[in-house]
C-alpha cells in the first residue's frame, strides 16, 4: 500500500485575488463571448461567489486559452499592474526587455502599455500575476505503492498450475473460431469478439492469448484502449491467468500510457505484452520517433487486440492500425465490444475486422441460456451527507476511485447499522452476499456490525489476518446465508458462483470497478448461480457532486429496478416501452432522464414541462448513453459543431448553448461526452432512434374517459401509468403526477378557468394556405428588456398590497430576458430560476424568437402578457398552473382575449422557424 505524507507547497489561489479585479476579469471575458448578462450579473457577486465563479470559469491557475485572450491582458496592465509593488514591475519590464533603462515604477507601466500584446508579453504578465497570488497549501504526496511500481517497472507473468475455471459455451467457441483464424491464411486475419458484461469478453480473449503465449515462444501481444484504467484491467487478467499455466510458463508485460511506462520500452527485445493506450502509441502527431517504437514491437509474429473496437473507426484509430499492417502484414488483429458496432459507420467496421463477428452474444440471450443471472436493483438511501472538497472532486473525477478523507466520512455507525439490518430484513432473498467496503478500516468495521448482529461473516483485505483461499473455499462450500466483506479483493480473479447478492456499500465513480462489484454475483444456473442477482445501491447525498455512479447507468447491463412506499411494497418496476412496443428503454437512459429532471425541478420546477416532452433516441458513447429529445436535437448539432469547428466566434462553453432550451436538457458530463466522442472519431456520434413520450394531458383525459371509479381505482390506474411511462423518471414521485394529471383534467373538464400555456404549444394541422407566412423582423432584436420594464412596473401596481409578493418585483430580484437563439417548436416562452451554464442563482425568461415579426402579426401587448405569464412563473416558482397562479395571470386587463390570441397564434400565422409545427 501506499504511504501517505503531507507537505506545504506555494499554489495559485483566487482567494488571494482582490475580487473587484476577478469581477471585471469575468465580465470582460463574458462580454467577449456575447454573455453580456452574464457580464452584468458578474458584477453584482459576493466576493465569495467572485472567487468561486472565476474557479469555475477560469480553473486554477487559469488555463492556457484564458492567458491568451487580449481582452483579459488588457485589464491585467490598466487594473491589477497599477497596484502591483515597483519590484515586480521592474522585474517584468527587465524580462521584457533588459535592455531598457527604467527609473520608476510610472515609466516601466508605460513601458508596458506600449508593448505589443505578444504572446511573450501575455505569457510574462500572466506568469507575474500567478507568482503573485500564490498561498501556501497542504499536499499530500504519496510514496510509490506496490502497484504503481509495477506500472513503471513491469509485469512478469508466471505459471502457478492453479486450476482453471469452467468456461462458458460461448467462451469455448470462441476459442475455436480464434483457432480457425490463427490457422487461415486469408491475406488479413481479422474478427471481432461481441460479448456483453458479465460475459467474460476480457476473460475470454486473454485466456486465448495466453495459450498462444505459451505454445509460441516468440508471439508478441499487443493490447491498445483507450483508457487507463482498462489497460490496467487487461495486465491484471493477463497477470491472473498466467497462473493456470505450467510452472515453466514465464513471460514479461509491461503497461504503457501516461501516468505508467513511456513508448519507448517498446523497443525491449525481451517484452511479450505490452498493454497500451491508443494515445501513447501515436503520441501528439504519430511522428517517426512513435513509429519506430511500435515498429521495433511488431518486429517479432504478434496478435493486436483492441479493446471497445467500436472507436476504431475513428481517423487517428485508422492511422494507426494501417501503418500497423504496414510492417506486420502478419499480426493478427482481434476486436472486442459490448456494444454493436456504430450505426452509420458499420462499413468501416466490417472493413477493420471483418463482416462476421467470431462470436457475438447479447444479455437477453445470456440471461435466457442460464449463463448470466438477471440483475434486480433495491435501492437503499442512507441519508448519509458527503462533504467534498475541491480536492477529493479532482480526485474522484481523475482516479474515478474514493478519496481517504470520503471513505472516512463514509464510515459511520449509523449508515454500516443500516446495511447490516437492510440484510437481515430480507437474509433469505440475498442469500450469499457480497459486500464492498470504502477501504479497510471500513470493512472491518462493517464486519464487526454483521458479527455483532450474529451474521455468519468473514472480511477479507489487504491488511487482514486471513487466507483468501481458505475463505474463499468455505463460503463456496457453505449452504447458509452468509456475508462476505472485502474492498477490492474480490473485483478480479475470484470465482464464487453462488453468491447471489452484491451490497454496494462502496461508492464509485469507475464503471469499470462498477462492473466488476456487479458481475461477481452475475453467475447464472448455468454456470451454477441462480436466475436473479440482488444488487443493492446504498445511495449517499453527493450534493451537487453527479459523478458518482449507480448501477441503473451501466447501458450494456441489462437490470431491474425495485421501487417502494407510496402505498405499496417493494416489487419489481415493469419495463418502460418504446412507442411502437417493440423497444424497451433502457435503465440508464432512464436514470439519465431523471437526473437531468432533477435538476430542472432545482432551477425552476415542473411547468415548463407539464404537458409533455417527446424522446427521439439516444447517442451512443459506449460507456454510456445520452437520451436525445425532440426540442433539443438541434442544440446538440450545435455542439457537434461547437467541438470540430474552430474556436474563434463560438459560445464560451458549449454548455452555455442549451441555456435558453427548455427542460429537461442534457447534464454538463454528458455534453463533455459527447464533445469528447465528437473529437474521438472526428464527427457526431450517430443518433440512435428510439420514440417515447410523455403527455400528461393524454393521461387526464385517458382517465376522464374511464368514467367513475373508486379512489383507489383511480390511484392504482395512474399508478401504472406513472410506472409504466415516462412519467416516472419526469416525475420525482407519483404524487407529483396524480397532481399534474388532476390539473390537466380540472382544465379538460372547465372546472377551473383555462389560462395561457405558453410552454407547450398546440401542433397546427391546418395547410399552409390557411395561414398567413410572416417574416422575422431585426428591427425587434432590443424590445423585450423595455417591455419587461414596463410589464414590471405594472405587476407592481397589480400586486399593491399583496404582501405575500413583496419584494418579488424588486429589480434585484427580477429575471434577465432575452429572444431565444433560434425558434422554439413546442414554446412560446419558458422561465428558469438558473442558467444550466452558470453555478450562481440566475433566474432568466427566453422568449421564442419566433414571435421576433412585425407588430401587425404580434403586437407589443400581446409580448407583454406573454412576460406577465412567465413573471408568474417567478412569483411562483416550481409550482405550475395551479389556481392560484391563474389568479395572478387573471389580474393582467384583457387575459382572456389575449389568452385567445395566443393559443390561436399558430392556426393565423406561419411564424419564422415554425413552418412544421406552432
Amino acid at each position: 500500500m501506499a504511504e501517505e505524507t503531507v507537505r506545504t507547497s506555494r499554489k495559485f489561489s483566487w482567494d488571494e485575488v482582490d475580487p473587484r479585479l476577478v469581477r471585471k476579469l469575468l465580465a470582460t471575458a463574458y462580454s467577449a463571448d456575447g454573455q453580456f448578462e452574464d457580464a452584468r450579473h458578474a458584477r453584482r457577486l459576493s466576493d465569495a461567489e467572485t472567487r468561486q465563479q472565476a474557479r469555475a470559469t477560469f480553473g486554477r491557475p487559469p488555463k492556457k486559452r484564458f492567458r491568451d485572450d487580449p481582452g483579459l491582458l488588457d485589464v491585467l496592465r490598466d487594473a491589477w499592474l497599477p497596484a502591483a509593488s515597483p519590484d515586480l514591475i521592474s522585474d517584468l519590464v527587465y524580462q521584457l526587455d533588459r535592455y531598457s533603462h527604467i527609473t520608476s515604477k510610472k515609466a516601466g507601466l508605460q513601458r508596458i502599455r506600449d508593448s505589443n500584446r505578444t504572446s511573450r508579453l501575455k505569457h510574462l504578465v500572466w506568469r507575474s500575476f500567478i507568482d503573485a497570488h500564490k498561498a501556501e497549501m497542504s499536499v499530500k504526496q504519496r510514496t510509490r505503492s506496490t502497484t504503481e511500481a509495477v506500472r513503471h517497472e513491469g509485469i512478469f507473468l508466471r505459471g502457478f498450475e492453479q486450476k482453471r475455471r469452467t468456461p462458458y459455451p460461448h467462451q469455448s467457441e470462441a476459442w475455436g473460431a480464434l483457432d480457425t483464424l490463427r490457422r487461415s491464411h486469408r491475406e488479413r486475419r481479422v474478427g471481432s469478439i461481441e460479448i456483453p458484461t458479465g460475459g467474460g469478453k476480457t476473460a475470454t480473449a486473454v485466456t486465448w492469448l495466453i495459450d498462444e503465449l505459451a505454445k509460441r515462444p516468440k508471439l508478441r501481444v499487443l493490447w491498445i484502449a483507450d483508457q487507463h484504467e482498462l489497460v490496467e484491467q487487461a495486465a491484471r487478467a493477463f497477470e491472473h491467468t498466467a497462473r493456470t499455466q505450467s510452472g515453466a510458463f514465464a513471460k514479461k508485460l509491461r503497461i504503457v500510457h501516461g501516468a505508467a511506462a513511456g513508448s519507448s520500452m517498446l523497443n525491449d527485445p525481451a517484452l511479450d505484452v505490452v498493454c497500451a493506450t491508443r494515445q501513447s502509441l501515436l503520441g501528439k502527431t504519430f511522428d517517426r520517433t512513435a513509429k519506430a517504437h511500435l515498429s521495433s514491437f511488431l518486429s517479432r509474429p504478434v496478435v493486436v487486440v483492441i479493446d471497445e473496437a467500436h472507436h476504431a473507426v475513428s481517423p487517428t484509430y485508422q492511422r494507426l492500425i494501417d501503418f500497423m499492417w504496414s510492417v506486420a502484414a502478419d499480426m493478427i488483429l482481434i476486436g472486442l465490444t459490448a456494444t454493436p458496432w456504430p450505426a452509420g459507420q458499420l462499413r468501416t467496421f466490417q472493413e477493420t475486422f471483418g463482416s462476421m463477428p467470431l462470436v457475438k452474444r447479447t444479455t437477453t440471450e445470456l440471461i435466457a441460456t442460464g449463463d448470466l443471472a438477471r440483475p434486480v436493483v433495491h435501492t437503499v438511501p442512507t441519508n448519509a451527507r458527503v462533504d467534498l472538497s475541491d480536492e477529493a472532486k479532482r480526485l474522484l473525477g481523475n482516479t474515478r476511485e474514493l478519496p481517504p478523507e470520503v471513505a472516512r466520512q463514509l464510515d459511520q455507525a449509523g449508515r454500516n447499522t443500516l446495511a447490516v439490518e437492510s440484510w437481515l430484513k430480507h437474509s433469505a432473498m440475498w442469500g450469499k452476499t457480497l459486500v464492498f467496503a470504502c477501504d479497510t478500516r471500513h470493512a472491518d468495521a462493517l464486519g464487526r456490525e454483521f458479527e455483532s448482529r450474529g451474521v455468519r461473516t468473514d472480511v477479507v483485505h489487504s491488511a487482514a489476518d486471513t487466507n483468501l483461499a481458505v475463505v474463499l473455499d468455505s463460503f463456496r462450500a457453505a449452504t447458509d446465508e452468509r456475508v462476505l466483506v472485502s474492498v477490492g479483493m474480490l473485483l478480479e480473479g475470484v470465482d464464487i458462483p453462488n453468491a447471489r447478492t452484491a451490497f454496494l456499500c462502496r461508492p464509485t465513480a469507475s464503471r469499470i470497478v462498477m462492473r466488476q462489484m456487479i458481475g461477481r454475483v452475475l453467475r447464472g444456473v448455468r454456470a451454477g448461480g441462480d436466475p436473479e442477482a440482488h444488487i443493492v445501491d446504498f445511495v449517499d447525498q453527493w450534493g451537487e457532486f453527479v459523478g458518482i455512479l449507480r448501477p441503473v447507468d451501466l447501458p450494456d447491463v441489462a437490470v431491474s429496478p425495485t421501487s417502494a412506499g407510496e402505498g405499496t411494497a417493494e416489487h419489481k418496476l415493469p419495463p418502460i416501452m418504446s412507442s411502437d412496443g417493440a423497444s424497451e428503454i433502457g435503465s440508464d437512459l432512464l436514470h439519465a432522464i431523471e437526473r437531468s429532471m432533477n435538476e430542472a425541478v432545482k432551477r425552476g420546477g415542473l411547468s415548463a414541462t407539464l404537458s409533455g416532452s417527446r424522446l427521439i433516441g439516444f447517442y451512443d458513447l459506449d460507456h454510456r448513453r445520452i437520451p436525445v429529445f425532440e426540442h433539443c436535437l438541434e442544440t446538440w448539432r450545435d455542439v457537434s459543431t461547437w467541438a470540430l469547428g474552430p474556436r474563434s466566434g463560438r459560445a464560451r462553453s458549449a454548455v452555455s448553448l442549451f441555456d435558453d432550451v427548455p427542460p429537461p436538457s442534457p447534464l454538463d458530463e454528458e455534453i463533455d461526452g459527447f464533445i469528447e466522442q465528437c473529437r474521438s472519431i472526428g464527427t457526431a456520434p450517430p443518433l440512435v432512434h428510439l420514440d417515447a413520450s410523455l403527455d400528461v394531458r393524454a393521461a387526464a383525459r385517458r382517465l376522464i374517459n374511464a368514467g367513475a371509479t373508486s379512489e383507489h381505482d383511480r390511484v392504482e390506474m395512474l399508478r401504472r401509468e406513472y410506472e409504466t411511462t415516462l412519467a416516472r423518471p419526469f416525475f420525482p414521485s407519483l404524487q407529483m403526477f396524480i397532481e399534474a394529471v388532476d390539473q390537466e383534467k380540472l382544465d379538460l373538464l372547465d372546472v377551473i378557468p383555462s389560462g395561457a400555456n405558453p410552454e407547450s404549444v398546440r401542433t397546427v394541422n391546418l395547410p399552409s394556405p390557411a395561414r398567413r407566412r410572416v417574416n422575422h423582423n431585426p428591427h425587434r432584436e432590443g424590445v423585450l428588456e423595455g417591455l419587461l420594464s414596463e410589464v414590471v412596473t405594472e405587476g407592481r401596481r397589480l400586486l399593491a398590497g399583496e404582501s405575500e409578493y413583496d419584494g418579488w418585483l424588486d429589480d434585484e430580484w427580477l429575471p434577465c430576458i432575452r429572444w431565444s437563439r433560434r425558434p422554439l417548436k413546442k414554446m412560446w416562452a419558458f422561465h428558469q430560476v438558473q442558467l444550466p451554464s452558470c453555478g450562481n442563482k440566475l433566474p432568466f425568461i427566453a422568449v421564442n424568437s419566433a414571435l421576433q415579426v412585425s407588430t401587425k402579426y404580434v403586437p407589443d401587448e400581446l409580448l407583454r402578457y406573454l412576460i406577465w405569464h412567465e413573471l408568474c412563473h417567478h412569483l411562483m416558482p416550481r409550482q405550475g398552473h395551479n389556481a392560484e397562479f391563474r389568479r395572478l395571470e387573471a389580474l393582467w386587463t384583457d387575459h382572456a382575449q389575449l389568452d385567445y390570441e395566443l393559443d390561436t397564434l399558430g392556426e393565423r400565422f406561419e411564424l419564422p422557424g415554425m413552418r412544421d409545427s406552432s
